[in-house]
Parts: structure tokens; sequence; C-alpha cells
């Protein structure tokens, strides 16, 4: 799976002088200190950094990889540039001596960096399956957990790490971790995840909470990644006999119909959503653009 992610902007192009030159040079030579990752791991428990969970309820790890540092040297280097252009047109003008732009154009350049594409993973062995888990206790000792990609999302098998690229795996099991307080990182190659916190409670889930609409969502949600699309369904069905409102509810259902190609069922589905979603948000400047594209893509099919 590859897609656009967001990037930090750049350094305000109107600075200059010798504002301009601290701010490139600090930039760049943090850069340059950073520029020892190769590539970013992200991890979120639950979809949280910080997530307590019930005894028998499923746990789901989302890890992502991208590269930041590409996208960061890429737009840093053209604020770089733009300096350096406007040094060489002082010194066209006159307004600065040869030596003084010799000396700037040679600091600058042995700061810039080179914009690098990394590549993890191949078709032989996976990058997903390269995801190392180091679980820890309240004691700080090491819990054995060895967690094996889900079905979905798909993702290539190689993940080729430029400036604009984001890969995503996700990882699941049946909750079976003893109660109590954990911190989980993942590891691929040399590079290490942000840390998230797991809370295990003693109780298994009480009948209310199970159903709720987040509750039959989440296990819907385990239950798909893992390419189990009846029980997925199960849920789900439960949920809008539950919540008959639930615009969540019956995009989801959408969802899983479009997978299973029961296009007529899943357009029924796509627009009741969009009928709830415009009747619950009456006054939204939000378009439902995800509802509207799943709904001409699936009138396509038909």
């Amino acid at each position: 799976m590859k897609t656009k992610t967001l990037l930090p902007p750049p350094v305000h192009s109107r600075a200059s002088g010798c504002l301009r030159v601290m701010l490139v040079l600090i930039v760049l030579l943090t850069l340059n200190a950073a520029a020892q990752s190769r590539f970013n791991i992200g991890l979120n428990v639950n979809e949280t950094k910080d997530d307590t969970a019930y005894l028998n309820e499923p746990i789901i790890f989302t890890v992502t990889l991208s590269n930041q540092f590409a996208g960061w040297n890429r737009r840093n280097n053209s604020e770089a540039q733009l300096y350096l252009d406007e040094l060489k047109s002082k010194l066209d003008k006159g307004e600065i001596k040869q030596e003084y732009y010799d000396a700037e154009v040679k600091r600058v350049k042995a700061n810039m960096n080179v914009v690098k594409e990394t590549t993890i993973g191949s078709v032989s062995q996976p990058w997903a399956s390269m995801v190392e888990f180091d679980i820890l206790n309240s004691k700080g000792e090491k819990q054995k957990l060895f967690l094996t990609p889900l079905a979905f999302p798909k993702t290539e098998a190689e993940a080729v790490l430029d400036e604009n690229s984001y890969y995503r795996a996700n990882y699941g099991f049946d909750n079976k971790l003893a109660a109590g307080d954990y911190t989980v990182s993942v590891r691929i190659q040399d590079e290490t995840s942000n840390k998230v916190h797991l809370t295990i409670l003693v109780q298994k889930i009480p009948d209310e909470v199970m159903n709720s609409e987040a509750m039959l969502l989440h296990f819907a949600d385990y239950h798909y990644y893992k390419d189990e699309n009846a029980k997925a369904m199960e849920y789900v069905s439960k949920l809008l006999s539950l919540y008959p409102n639930s615009s969540r509810g019956f995009t989801y259902r959408g969802d899983l119909y479009a997978q299973l190609e029961k296009w007529k069922e899943s357009l029924a589905d796509y627009e009741a959503a969009l009928r709830l979603f415009n009747k619950q948000y009456p006054d939204s400047y939000e378009k439902p653009e995800y509802l509207l594209e799943m709904i001409e893509y699936v009138k396509g099919k038909q």
C-alpha cells in the first residue's frame, strides 16, 4: 500500500540575510544528525499510543513505514538553493564580495544532504515479516509473543521509501497477555519505532461494552484484517440491529459486500450511510468523500 504522506513545511522562503543563513544551517545540521536513520517506523495499538483493553479483547498493532528524512532533505535542500540563488544575484549586482560568496557556497553545500530512496524487504522476505516486537511488562521483563502480519491491509513485499511513500501492516492476536501494564515497540533491522503503552485489565468485556458500537466495530476490524469476512459480517450485522442509524455500520457493511463483489448490496448500504450522514450532519462543511467515491465505484461495477 503506497500513498502520499504529509511532510513538514519548509523553512519560510521570505527569510533573508543572516537570519536565512542561520535557519538554513541549523536545519541542515539537524538533518545531518538525523540522517543516520534510514527510515521511520510508527506503531499504534488499537489505533492509539496508549490503550486499555479487557482480558478477552483482541489487540491490533499497526506498523507504518515512511521516510520523512527524504522529504525534509529535499525541501530544505531546495531552501538552501534558494538562498544560494539570492547570493548569486547579490554577487552579480556587486552587493557582496566574491570571497564571501565562495565561502557561503562552500559552507551551505557541505551541509546539503543527498536525497536517498530506501528499500526495505524483498519478494523472498517481505518487509512486514521482518518486524520484530519488543514487549516488556511493568518489571521490564520481555514477553514472548511472535506476531505475523494479518491479511489486510495488503501491502507490497518491497517497501520503496521516498519522500512520498507510506506503508502499513496490521498485526493482531486474541489476547495472550496476562493482566498488567506493557510497553511495546517494534524493530526492523537497526531501526526502532516509538513506544506504545498497553494496559490489560483483569476483567473480561462487560455485556454493555461488548454491545457498544465502538467495540462491535473493533471486533469486526479484527476479523476483517484476518480475512475472516463472514465473522466480520456477524459483528457488523449485530451492530446494525442494535444501532439502525449507524452511518459507520452501513459504511462498514458496504465495504464487506464490496469485498465479496456483491455490488447491489454494497451500493444499498453506501447510499443508506450517505443518507444518514446528511441527516445527522446537515451543516457539515466536509463532504463524506469516501462514501461518494465508493458509490461511484460500485455503480461502475454493476
